[in-house]
Parts: C-alpha cells; sequence; structure tokens
C-alpha cells in the first residue's frame, strides 16, 4: 500500500509539471506569438545576422545582387561604433568596422545601407550620407573600410533604398524624441498628417560619389518609419515600429502614389514634387514583432531585420529576431 501511495504521488507532480508547462507555453504563444502568427506563417529565417545579446545592433539591410550578398549596417552597444555585417551566398558572415581618413574607428548611428554600382550609401541620422567602396566592403580579406566621402541630405537621413536610378534617403519621426523639420509635415487629401519627408536623388555618372545632391522629387510619408523599399511590381513596403509598440509593414501602390503631385516643397529656392502617401494607396499591412527595422526587396520576398535580439534590448529571442526573415510577397496578393 505504501508503494503505491509513492507512485501515485509521484505521477501526480509529474502530471501537474507537465500541465503548469503546458499552460506556460499557452501564456507565451498567446502572449507574444499569437499576434503575429500571420507574419510567421508567411515569413521564414532567411540567415542569422547576430547572436542572442550581442553587441552589434542592426539597422539597415540592402541586397547586392551583383555579389549574391546581403549587408546590414547597425552599431556596437554601447561603445556606439558603427559597423557593417556581410554574408555571402553561402551564409558565411564578415563584420567590417569603418574607420575615417585617421584610421580610427568612427561612431555614427548608421541606419540605412544601400548599394549601386561601385559605391554603397550609409545614412546617419545627421542629415548626412557616408559613401563607401563595394569593392572594399565586400573584400573578406580585411576587417575595416574607410569612409571614401560624405555629401549633405535634405532630411534627417535616417534610412536609405535605391530603386530605379535614384538613391531614397528618408527620415525616422517620432513623438518629441526624434523631431523632423516643419516643413516637412504635410496633411494628405483625406486628412491624414504624414511628418517625414523621403528625397531621391539621381544617380550620375558624372558625379564624385555616382549621385547627385539635388533631388528630383520628396515622397512624404507618416511617422515611426524605419526602412523602406520598393519591389520590382510597383509595391513600396514601409517598416514601421517604435520600442514599446508592435511593429507593421506597410504596402502601398506605388504607382498609385505618383499619380498626381500633390504638394511642393522648396528646396534651395526651387520647387521639387512631392508625393503624399495616404490610404488609398495602401494594399494591405502586417503586423511583425517589435523592433523592426530595415527592409529590403528581391525576387519574390521581402527581407526584414530587427534590432531586439541585440544586447541593448534582449528580448528579441522571444520572437527569434537574431534572424533576417523573409516574407514572401504572395501574402500581399492574396
Amino acid at each position: 500500500m505504501r508503494k503505491r501511495r509513492f507512485d501515485n504521488k509521484y505521477t501526480y507532480m509529474a502530471i501537474m509539471t507537465f500541465a503548469v508547462f503546458f499552460l506556460c507555453v499557452l501564456i507565451f504563444y498567446y502572449s507574444f506569438l499569437f499576434p503575429f502568427q500571420s507574419f510567421y506563417l508567411n515569413a521564414s529565417p532567411a540567415f542569422k545576422v547576430v547572436d542572442r545579446f550581442t553587441n552589434f545592433v542592426p539597422q539597415g539591410i540592402d541586397y547586392v545582387e551583383s555579389d549574391d550578398a546581403f549587408i546590414i549596417s547597425g552599431y556596437e552597444y554601447p561603445e556606439g561604433y558603427t559597423k557593417i555585417i556581410v554574408v555571402d551566398s553561402n551564409k558565411n558572415r564578415f563584420e567590417k568596422s569603418i574607420v575615417n581618413s585617421k584610421n580610427e574607428k568612427f561612431k555614427w548611428h548608421s541606419g540605412g545601407i544601400a548599394c549601386r554600382g561601385d559605391f554603397v550609401y550609409v545614412t546617419g541620422g545627421n542629415r548626412k550620407c557616408y559613401v563607401l567602396s563595394k569593392d572594399e566592403l565586400l573584400d573578406p580579406n580585411n576587417n575595416e573600410i574607410t569612409i571614401t566621402g560624405t555629401f549633405k541630405t535634405d532630411s534627417n537621413s535616417s534610412f536609405c533604398f535605391v530603386y530605379g536610378n535614384c538613391l531614397f534617403i528618408g527620415e525616422y519621426q517620432y513623438t518629441t524624441k526624434f523631431i523632423t523639420d516643419e516643413k516637412h509635415h504635410l496633411l494628405s487629401p483625406q486628412g491624414n498628417l504624414n511628418t517625414a519627408m523621403v528625397f531621391a536623388y539621381p544617380f550620375s555618372k558624372d558625379s564624385k560619389y555616382g549621385v547627385s545632391t539635388t533631388p528630383i522629387m520628396a515622397l512624404s510619408i507618416g511617422s515611426s518609419i524605419q526602412g523602406m523599399c520598393m519591389d520590382k511590381s510597383g509595391r513600396m513596403y514601409l517598416s514601421a515600429s517604435s520600442r514599446f509598440d508592435e511593429s507593421t509593414i506597410y504596402v502601398y501602390d506605388f504607382r498609385k502614389v505618383v499619380q498626381t503631385v500633390d504638394s511642393t516643397v522648396i528646396r534651395d529656392d526651387e520647387r521639387i514634387p512631392v508625393f503624399v502617401f495616404e490610404d488609398s494607396a495602401l494594399i494591405d499591412k502586417l503586423d511583425v514583432p517589435p523592433n523592426a527595422e530595415g527592409v529590403t526587396a528581391y525576387k519574390d520576398s521581402v527581407y526584414i531585420v530587427f534590432e531586439s535580439a541585440s544586447k541593448r534590448f534582449k528580448y528579441g529571442w522571444l520572437f527569434g529576431t537574431e534572424y533576417v526573415y523573409r516574407l514572401h510577397t504572395r501574402r500581399f496578393l492574396e
């Protein structure tokens, strides 16, 4: 009788332990993952960009088609030194520190990154765009890359991307912490307030760094945009997030955005057309895990990088955001 009671006791404990574990799994799922189930159903990890709690904080991402490689910009926390990670076609990962002309490690909040021709463009949130050599960046035999040059931009230069014959450089606005020029605040025809601008700079073989520093048009966008890109079908993807809220990928039909000139902006006493993003051009939106940053489009997918798995935020392991995720664009065609 004593042995049977002993067995019953430990059987009961085992059942209760399993029940508590199962309950914890359910709480975890519905608290953290359930709100993003559509994202996880339509996206898959493409490659690992950071280890959990690493000091590298990813910010921007671009795909270099000519070299079949991804480049990810970011900075080290808490030191603040800028760094770029290169992931080649075999998923080999190389880290590159950025140095100035004095061969000193450079500090700035390196946000977006984009490549075109021989140059790589990195935005820094300080109204400047930094220019690097693509060949030097993609060379696996060196760990440092020297800044080739800089040029002044017309926005706070938080992110950038390439589409067509233009380098687009945009800014991030969020509450009173990240403030944009009031001249960049526009009401859409539907009455929505857009608080940030993206300027388009045409590429030019005659320009020193391969791109003209005079924009030919601007895009008026909403707040909290961390990254943008465009696919070959004319869909533009905007990554919006803040530290304490979920992130959202907004998908717009860019052909509808540019059907009419909604406004103009004065730039050095010259007017350039401004196209305003509004709900009438919105195709879809998708909630994704917190702290989504840069996005880039390649073939039938959009690739998203997150900063939440870094040492600065730490909680990204709950969502698996140490990976760059590949989001299939068929999700937005259904």
